[in-house]
């Protein structure tokens, strides 16, 4: 496996604990970054793949609002909620303006 470097800057305390990390599991400090790294973008990918389900939960009516807050945050829902009102309203009165 080919690695590739990058220059980072680390704050003082950040790089004590990966160094105490490393020397507690006998790894280098580059193996614990890359290890870390990993573990994050997993989980990150993991919880968007939640909020994709939970939004297409909510979407079709199988979850409410509060549910849909819970896991992808108030702040998120609520953009979600009212984007999701406007576009069908959006589409209801383009609807009623073509029909006439």
């Amino acid at each position: 496996m080919a690695l590739a470097e990058i220059d980072i800057g680390i704050e003082d305390k950040l790089l004590e604990l990966v160094e105490r990390i490393a020397k507690m599991q006998h790894r280098s400090k580059s193996e614990v970054i890359r290890d870390s790294i990993s573990r994050y973008a997993k989980s990150f990918l993991t919880m968007e793949e939640l909020k994709k389900i939970a939004i297409e939960k909510y979407s079709n009516g199988d979850m409410n609002f509060d549910e849909l807050a819970r896991i992808i945050g108030y702040e998120e829902a609520l953009t979600f909620h009212v984007s999701s009102k406007t576009i069908k309203r959006s589409i209801e009165l383009a609807d009623k303006l073509f029909k006439d």
